[in-house]
């Protein structure tokens, strides 16, 4: 079965103006659907339920002319040009996005678009009902999300059946189908409906990137930096510490292409020969090897960094860390905001995304994380201030505050 990556979802959602609390809505469906299949003693593709729900209702919009949420002209200008196509479903007891969705995927994802336009509440009691696990598992998800908040299925079809007269009329027929499949699905599962969150937010992997995070790097790469523009002829454009942050403040790829210009490549050849040479002086934050010690004891630890193997593993083994790490994955591997480096981590040590978290500190770990659907810790500590780490789950300060968010 074929279906899109995480950031040709995104893609997706931002041609079709999807509101941001739609797209919260999508996310935490998705991540239920995907964790259930991922748990359950079934075959059936967890990120094929990913995908599922993060679409599932990405055009909810089309269902209604006065849609809230804030939004631009523009976005309300295609929102009406969705509705004027799509605003009567031609398949009876399947909404207008349900149908909507299906028409637009159809073609390039037949199968994602079969489960996406019977995931809806009345099509479990209609020829259209959800044969497949998948199918299944992304329509069950739906009835346990209340917005971006997990709830029972009692309390969602509590809140539904106030806010939609017409659900309270058939409810008596359809509620029982919905009970009926938690029980299906949870005859393969060793937990409870009620545990669901618990286990699925149960943090079991933390993946680390290495410098600013795990290792003190920032004097040594500052003055291989420095070098690296004399050596070229290149005006330093940074005078300090501070400087130096704000102008890698995204990555180390993108500050580097506006040092360097068309001599980019020129300039990372000369740079990492020098920091390759400098890789065994690089010394861990203060509290790191605690860190590590007490959180390996219940946690599968990994690292992801841009940096290159000649230079990750040298300064690993010059602090004494490595064996903390069940997985480690260079720059070699994929530059981030590229997520197959964290993906990579997860597939090797068999954890499912919603019990992992990324630890980075710059904006390029925050993207990174957002693309596999993992959520992202920025440390603060390291290279770059809190300004400039926007968009992160959440963010530590200290090695002793991240200590207390993945204990």
């Amino acid at each position: 079965m074929t279906y899109p990556n995480i950031i040709e979802i995104r893609q997706f959602w931002d041609t079709w103006k999807t509101p941001e609390n739609v797209r919260q809505h999508c996310k935490l469906v998705g991540n239920i659907a995907g964790f259930l299949a991922f748990s359950m003693d079934i075959d059936a593709d967890p990120f094929f339920c990913e995908a599922a729900g993060l679409l599932h209702d990405s055009l909810k919009y089309v269902d209604f002319v006065n849609f809230k949420g804030e939004a631009s002209e523009e976005d309300k200008r295609l929102w009406d040009s969705m509705r004027q196509k799509y605003g009567k479903s031609p398949i009876k007891g399947i909404e207008p996005h349900e149908y909507a969705i299906f028409d637009i995927l159809k073609e390039e994802y037949p199968k994602l678009a079969e489960a996406l336009i019977c995931h809806g509440y009345s099509a479990i009691a209609s020829e259209l009902k959800p044969k497949t696990w998948e199918q299944k598992l992304l329509s069950y998800a739906d009835k346990r999300c209340m917005h971006d908040k997990i709830a029972s299925l009692g309390q969602r079809f509590e809140e539904g059946h106030s806010r939609y007269s017409t659900l309270k009329e058939i409810s008596e027929g359809i509620d029982p189908l919905f009970f009926d499949l938690e029980k299906e699905i949870f005859s393969h599962l060793d937990f409870s409906p009620e545990q669901l969150e618990q286990k699925m937010f149960d943090i079991k992997c933390v993946i680390f990137d290495l410098d600013g995070v795990l290792v003190d790097s920032l004097p040594v790469l500052y003055g291989c930096h420095i070098e690296a523009c004399k050596d070229l002829g290149i005006k330093v454009p940074f005078k300090d510490f501070s400087e130096f942050g704000s102008f890698f403040a995204k990555s180390w790829i993108d500050g580097v292409k506006k040092l360097a210009g068309e001599r980019n490549k020129e300039y990372w050849n000369i740079y990492r020969e020098k920091m390759f040479s400098k890789a065994t002086e690089f010394k861990v934050f203060p509290g790191i090897m605690e860190m590590l010690e007490k959180a390996g004891k219940t946690k599968k630890l990994c690292i992801v960094s841009d940096s290159r193997d000649k230079y990750v593993f040298p300064s690993l083994e010059a602090n004494n860390i490595t064996q903390f790490f069940s997985h480690i994955v260079p720059g070699n591997f994929a530059d981030k905001p590229d997520p197959n480096g964290i993906l990579d981590c997860l597939k090797k040590i068999n954890v499912w995304k919603t019990q992992a978290i990324f630890v980075g500190d710059m904006k390029v770990d925050i993207e990174a994380a957002d693309n596999a659907n993992v959520r992202c810790v920025a440390v603060s500590y390291g290279y770059h201030e809190r300004k400039h780490l926007n968009g992160a789950w959440k963010i530590a300060d200290s090695v002793q505050e991240l200590e207390k968010v993945i204990s």
